[in-house]
């Protein structure tokens, strides 16, 4: 196992993606919840088992955003952006380009400053995990459907 602390934390592009991520993950989670707003339930126990799920999504979403809120406030990230401005912003974009090809050449899906880099397909993958969740919701059985 990696640990985190051996583990470059001076990637180039890491706040970027993962605010970019973050991005993605939200609206997939939001398309989630639109999902099962819209599609009708019948029954007192699928209304129940739709609204846990709007729940879940509901929190992962604010998650993402306080987590995006704490990357957008960081001046690393700002400085980042301000790199790819100007009249070296290609030189600069393949530079951090190169750093990012690199940096996943050597440590894949390792852990980055203790946030896990993910692929894009965990946007997604975020969507059916809180799908599932919702749906492993257990009942004490004193519900009346």
């Amino acid at each position: 196992a990696i640990s985190c602390s051996s583990l470059s934390s001076s990637m180039s592009n890491t706040l970027l993606e993962r605010a970019r991520l973050s991005l993605e993950e939200m609206d997939a989670l939001e398309g989630a919840a639109v999902e099962a707003l819209t599609t009708k339930a019948s029954g007192a126990k699928a209304v129940s088992e739709r609204d846990h799920l709007v729940s879940k999504a509901s929190k992962e979403v604010q998650e993402r955003a306080r987590n995006l809120k704490r990357l957008y406030d960081q001046s690393d990230l700002r400085e980042e952006v301000s790199s790819f401005r100007g009249s070296a912003v290609f030189a600069n974009f393949y530079g951090a380009l190169k750093d990012t090809r690199e940096y996943h050449a050597r440590y894949g899906d390792a852990l980055d400053g203790g946030v896990l880099v993910r692929s894009d397909d965990d946007a997604a993958d975020a969507a059916d995990r809180v799908r599932r969740e919702a749906e492993s919701v257990s009942f004490s059985g004193g519900e009346v459907w």
